[in-house]
């Protein structure tokens, strides 16, 4: 895990469509939002507070300065898509300013704690020597990286991380104790843990999400292949990235019910209106109307809605988790 640590590796991180749009007065003013906003967050662990100090820090900087320069005179629906699309760019500068305020937000956090007596400055001293235990660190996460890869297909982000640094912490303390070495076994892997989940925490969430995104990837695939051969042929990929973009919009239109069954075929039934609406309507056949032009053939219409109904129990499966969590908000 490569330490970056010079200006011009910090700025290689930024992708080349938000550099075109920042300018150093940007960089200023988010520095400042950035200095401002050290004090929240601090009570948590650090890497929930660099987490969050970070992220609340580009969401004002974006709402308040990047969302100013839209054109005023855009359509709401203009509006939301163009709003949607500046915080999509400018949300790409989080790898860099977790690598570039690390170290500042890091002194802040434990001056805040030693101040207050959370932990002492002879604690801190020694906290220092597991430095040098990075390399072992590293090594240690390459060595178990297949049992890793297990972890993250298995849990959440959070029992994620937690499981790999308390694992990490344990192997490093087996090692020591193997040695011989007289220490106090449960304080050393706990420091251990700390110390992983604080300085490893942007690579463990790295880790996390390109093998969230490998199983979510294998799972489309096995998607697919419970498809039935008709709509296997029909289809894509880019029509499950269609549905999942606008299945939001749906369940807000959708009133609370008492069932969850109800919920679902409400939602995923105006789902499957506006995707054959909007992607498959050139698969239906037409009829010259005398006063309406062309108009869809009815027989035509029905058996292609019908074809694509068949989708329903495929995408509940799909969005079970999402349309349950907003039935429980609505009930």
């Amino acid at each position: 895990m490569k330490i970056i640590t010079t200006e011009e590796q910090f700025y290689n991180l930024i992708p080349p469509s938000v550099k075109r749009r920042m300018t150093n007065k940007d960089f200023e003013i988010l520095d400042g939002i950035i200095d401002n906003n050290k004090r929240y967050f601090i009570v948590r662990s650090f890497g929930e507070y660099l987490d969050g100090n970070l992220r609340d820090s580009l969401n004002e900087f974006i709402r308040e300065y990047k969302v100013e320069e839209l054109d005023p005179n855009l359509d709401n629906d203009d509006w939301d898509n163009e709003e949607d699309i500046i915080y999509k760019i400018f949300w790409q500068l989080i790898p860099f300013l977790k690598k570039k305020y690390h170290d500042v937000l890091y002194d802040y956090y434990m001056g805040y704690h030693t101040q207050r007596g959370n932990i002492n400055e002879s604690s801190d001293n020694k906290k220092k020597h597991l430095y040098r235990r990075i390399g072992e660190i590293e090594d240690t996460l390459k060595e178990y990286e297949d049992l890793f890869i297990r972890t993250a297909k298995g849990l959440d982000k959070d029992g994620f991380i937690h499981a790999t640094s308390m694992f990490i912490g344990d192997i490093l303390a087996g090692r020591l104790e193997e040695k011989g070495t007289d220490f106090d076994y449960v304080t050393f892997r706990n420091q251990i843990k700390v110390f992983v989940q604080s300085h490893f925490y942007q690579e463990l969430i790295d880790f996390y999400n390109k093998h969230k995104k490998q199983l979510t990837e294998s799972q489309d695939e096995r998607l697919f292949a419970d498809l039935p051969p008709f709509l296997r042929r029909r289809v894509t990929m880019e029509d499950f990235k269609w549905m999942d973009g606008k299945l939001n919009e749906f369940i807000a239109n959708t009133p609370a019910v008492s069932k969850f069954d109800n919920f679902c075929d409400y939602a995923l039934g105006d789902l499957l209106h506006e995707f054959l609406v909007d992607r498959k309507d050139d698969e239906i056949d037409t009829d010259s109307d005398p006063d309406y032009g062309l108009i869809y053939n009815d027989e035509s219409l029905k058996k292609i809605s019908n074809m694509y109904w068949e989708l329903k129990p495929f995408l509940k499966k799909r969005y079970k988790d999402r349309l349950y969590k907003a039935w429980e908000r609505k009930k």
